[in-house]
């Protein structure tokens, strides 16, 4: 059948607006709106496959009953009952067109009846067709009621249905393997971030829980649009991709002389006998972080370390010392640097990446956690403004995370007030972002976030 110029010019430019549409719920809307007026339908619903098992009510449209569902609660249909029409037309690949509902026979409509005697309406005519993939699979069926003009569909009316699905189909396929690829592309990130917090189980679960936190306080900010957020989140989830570089025991590493095993011991046992057992306690305290570095401990390491063991050789090996007079913390500077490279490791790893356009910032974003206000962080020693919005905000969200983290094994949880006291210090050090953090505590961003994964006794600031 051949379509007047008028009729073409309609579905050309339906065919353009539902390839031009993102939305896969909006989508579903228009398909069905479009529909409804080419064959001048009363009503209609369009129906998903789910997992080639059951059929989904998606959208359902009556303008009879004022009718515009798409949340519907209806129970989905089994795929297995081809007496069901809608059924039918996905297992046979079939158009139908039935002219009256009640009088067919081979087709099961007690449903129909029942919600036409509740609502008191009567449906009659009925056209089912069913949309398909670029496999050739059906993946959705477009069903009509009730032609307003007419007793039952006109095979005019059939054609230009069935022309429209096939539009449909493509735009809806097209949209689900989008939607597909992103699910997987999501569930890999998910994947890789679990993976970095396995390897780090010290830190808990800092990589899913950044992402979180950094949304809040983007939403509280209020400036960026859905795409923009989405960004933030897939950067927060890979913002220390890097660390797959950083060798374990760094990362782990709890005590001064912790390598491979904790030092100390190794150290006992050459000195047994050649030291007393205050020293001994001295260097357990110092392996600890529990002896402050002074001038005199620092003369005490070095008087033991001296001490002869065995051919003449010191007791402390020359890492050992180094990493005893550690002023502060428990990594040497060169360790230090190794874990600061994950950043840049980050970077480089992201980089390679052939992000889409709507995610093409999220190496910068990601890269630029422990950069500071002040010019002093890493990898880029970036200025202020120099980083993005974006950027300052995963900063906060990442510190945050660490200071209230309530399951690090070698600290007890900080109650809010002092990991706020320690966040404005850092603020007060140019370390922060003042204005962002301001919206931080302000609007609360960090409360929802609190109530879910922090302990009640951490929970004294509203």
């Amino acid at each position: 059948m051949e379509f007047n110029r008028e009729i073409l010019q309609q579905l050309n430019q339906i065919g353009i607006a539902l390839s031009k549409e993102r939305r896969l719920p909006v989508l579903l809307e228009k398909i069905l709106e479009s529909a409804k007026e080419l064959t001048e339908a009363d009503g209609g619903t369009i129906y998903s496959v789910v997992e080639g098992k059951e059929l989904h009510f998606e959208v359902v449209i009556s303008d009879s009953l004022c009718l515009h569902l798409t949340e519907t609660p209806f129970p989905n249909l089994p795929l297995s009952n081809d007496n069901l029409m809608v059924a039918y037309a996905v297992n046979h690949k079939k158009t139908l067109n039935i002219k009256d509902a009640y009088e067919e026979e081979g087709f099961d409509f007690s449903g129909t009846r029942a919600i036409d005697e509740k609502s008191g309406y009567r449906t009659k005519a009925v056209l089912t067709v069913p949309m398909m993939d670029h496999e050739g699979e059906v993946i959705a069926v477009l069903q009509l009621i009730n032609p307003k003009n007419t007793p039952h569909f006109s095979e005019e009316a059939v054609e230009l249905a069935k022309s429209l699905a096939s539009q449909a189909g493509v735009a809806l396929n097209n949209q689900l393997l989008i939607e597909n690829l992103r699910t997987l592309f999501e569930s890999l990130i998910r994947v890789i971030a679990e993976a970095i917090d396995e390897k780090s189980p010290s830190t808990g679960n800092h990589g899913k829980r950044v992402p979180t936190i950094a949304k809040l306080l983007a939403e509280a900010v209020g400036e960026f649009t859905s795409e923009q957020l989405y960004e933030l989140e897939i950067a927060a989830l890979l913002h220390d991709c890097g660390k797959i570089t950083t060798p374990v025991h760094i990362i782990e590493k709890k005590k001064k002389l912790e390598g491979l095993c904790d030092r100390i011991e190794l150290i006992e046992a050459r000195g047994r006998g050649l030291i007393s057992g205050d020293d001994l306690e001295f260097l357990r305290r110092c392996n600890e972080m529990k002896e402050p570095i002074t001038e005199e401990a620092v003369e005490r390491i070095k008087r033991i370390g001296a001490l002869e063991w065995k051919e003449g050789k010191p007791l402390l090996t020359q890492d050992e010392q180094e990493n005893l007079l550690i002023p502060k913390g428990n990594l040497t500077e060169k360790e230090r640097k190794i874990i600061e490279n994950h950043v840049l490791m980050t970077y480089r790893m992201l980089s390679q990446l052939p992000f889409p356009k709507e995610l093409s910032k999220v190496p910068e974003i990601a890269a630029s956690h422990h950069e500071r206000m002040d010019g002093k962080g890493y990898p880029r020693g970036l200025m202020g403004d120099e980083m993005s919005s974006r950027a300052r905000i995963l900063a906060i969200a990442d510190v945050f995370e660490s200071l209230s983290a309530p399951d690090r094994p070698y600290r007890k949880p900080a109650p809010l007030s002092e990991v706020f006291k320690m966040m404005q210090e850092m603020v007060d050090e140019g370390h922060l972002d003042p204005n962002l953090f301001d919206v931080f505590l302000k609007k609360k961003a960090y409360l929802p976030y609190a109530t879910r994964y922090l302990m009640p006794e951490q929970l004294d600031v509203d």
